[in-house]
């Protein structure tokens, strides 16, 4: 074989021709291998060219040394091998306690229409807490997929895919692969201009300042109507529940205009605002440099870390959904009460990752006896088409009824019948313990 790309001599033997292809990272490289008969054979490959992080121990403290890294990685391969897994601390700097901060603001009345708004569900939770270590776990795990839309990961020598329809059938938003927020600039900015004057625009904590001072939503306390009540308890719950922001960062004017006309945020179309802005954030908090700022900012400078940004409440219930062994109760407390799923769970747990890793994630011994469940809409579940561009997935709008009534009972069949293979996974765990 000889390499070139601009033959002027006719030499016998294969040929390689590069292309200036790219993929969705911005790296890669595109070839065409050509046989001495004339065959075509086209290659595309992945090079880790992004920066990874190789850790040492430095005076007794873990510390992260970068390299660069120039070897091929293939769709289906890891992202980290075993021996790269280190523990991290999971953080999340949204309101843990938002329910109790917009109750307080509001008047009995108004936290009555919240509850039986778009976001009531939200409201019904008894918290959302998340298990860090079990989502870190799982992230370590992640393997390329050239499809930015989703992540799909490998766990116990099974791929699993987190995508936009499994988080609107765990939150029950709407969620279409469309999100059109044209138009919102030349709206007027009222909620602004009349609860915030004089500023161009506020941060989350000038939003929490106003509402925690003005108790019960009250004539004296508050000037504004009951719309603009519910409006701004509205808003605060998207930026620091649904977006998962900090107080420091600043509040989103179109999404200020969003909840501020009526009928648009009741159609709006706030699933796929909140799985991407989610994906994103678990895309890159261990693989790129985009958190390097926030990593530098956390308190605990010795430990390794990184922010979580959105909804990742959901992503642990997609975790526990797909992989049952974990709504064991050492993990959750699992109870079925229906649609949307992210209600059959509440005090999840924070296991320790040195156990994880010994017990499920690095011991081969109980993969095989490890359920994989896929996650299967069932028939009381909104199961209508996601998406509104395109066609509908064979896996989603076009079943029948009867067809899935038959996927939930099968899924039920699998769940019954994984009891005995649980038995023998304890007795593993038991032994290795």
């Amino acid at each position: 074989m000889h390499i070139d790309e601009s033959e002027q001599i006719e030499r016998p033997g294969w040929k390689i021709f590069f292309d200036g292809a790219a993929n969705m990272k911005g790296v890669g490289r595109g070839a065409v291998l050509v046989s001495e008969i004339g065959h075509h054979y086209p290659v595309t490959a992945q090079l880790r060219f992004y920066w990874v992080e190789k850790f040492v121990c430095f005076g007794g403290t873990l510390r992260k040394e970068r390299q660069a890294s120039n070897s091929v990685i293939m769709e289906g391969d890891h992202f980290f091998d075993f021996d790269d897994w280190r523990n991290f601390l999971v953080y999340w700097k949204g309101d843990f306690q938002y329910k109790e901060t917009i109750k307080s603001f509001l008047s009995n009345s108004q936290w009555k229409k919240l509850r039986e708004s778009i976001f009531g569900n939200f409201f019904k939770l008894q918290s959302v807490k998340f298990s860090g270590k079990l989502m870190h776990c799982v992230l370590l795990s992640e393997i390329v997929s050239n499809e930015p839309d989703s992540m799909t990961f490998k766990v116990f020598d099974r791929d699993i895919k987190f995508t936009r329809d499994a988080f609107h059938i765990i939150t029950g938003l709407k969620s279409y692969s469309s999100l059109d927020m044209k138009g919102l600039n030349e709206k007027e900015n009222r909620l602004l201009r009349v609860y915030f004057p004089g500023k161009d625009k506020i941060e989350l904590a000038d939003l929490y300042s106003f509402i925690s001072s003005r108790p019960h939503g009250t004539t004296s306390s508050f000037a504004g109507s009951d719309d603009d009540a519910l409006k701004l308890a509205t808003l605060y719950f998207v930026e620091s529940v649904l977006m998962g922001k900090r107080k420091n960062r600043n509040v989103s004017e179109q999404i200020m205009k969003i909840v501020d006309d009526d009928a648009l945020c009741a159609s709006f179309n706030w699933g796929s605002l909140a799985y991407k802005t989610l994906l994103k954030s678990l895309k890159s908090c261990l693989k790129s440099n985009e958190n390097d700022v926030q990593k530098e900012k956390e308190k605990e400078k010795d430990i390794d870390s990184y922010t979580l940004v959105g909804f990742p409440f959901a992503f642990c219930v997609w975790i526990m959904e797909v992989l049952p062994i974990f709504q064991e109760k050492q993990f959750v407390n699992f109870k079925e009460v229906g649609y949307p799923r992210m209600l059959c769970y509440s005090e999840m747990k924070s296991p320790q990752f040195d156990a994880l890793c010994r017990k499920y994630f690095h011991n081969k011994k109980v993969f095989k006896l490890i359920e994989v469940s896929p996650f299967i809409p069932v028939e009381e579940e909104d199961t209508k088409p996601l998406c509104v561009e395109g066609p509908v997935s064979q896996d989603q709008g076009s079943r029948s009824s009867s067809t899935q009534f038959d996927e939930g009972v099968l899924k039920e069949i699998v769940r019954r019948l994984s009891e005995s293979f649980k038995k023998d996974l304890q007795a593993e765990v038991t032994r290795v313990n």
